[in-house]
């Protein structure tokens, strides 16, 4: 699940945080589609198999995404040095 969240987060481009505490590997497909394509199709093009990635995830493999605040690593880089030429 630590791996399908990473795969989420870089999908979706926002942090997923694992809280499901599940471990092992898990085998699934799933049928979405990307939120631009939601959001230009119209009402005519919307099918029953048209869903997005958290409707596809809740309805195919039982997980729920949830909007909240996580704490996140964040690195600081506070000097940086050309390397000496020896």
């Amino acid at each position: 699940m630590v791996g399908l969240a990473g795969a989420l987060s870089n999908m979706l481009g926002i942090p997923v945080s694992d809280a499901t505490g599940l471990s092992g590997a898990f085998a699934f497909s799933l049928d979405w589609t990307p939120e631009e394509d939601l959001v230009n199709a119209t009402s005519a093009d919307r099918q029953p198999a048209v869903t997005s990635l958290p409707e596809a995830l809740e309805a195919k493999v039982g997980l729920r995404l949830e909007r909240g605040k996580i704490s996140i690593p964040i690195y600081v880089i506070e000097h940086a040095e050309k390397p000496s030429a020896n």
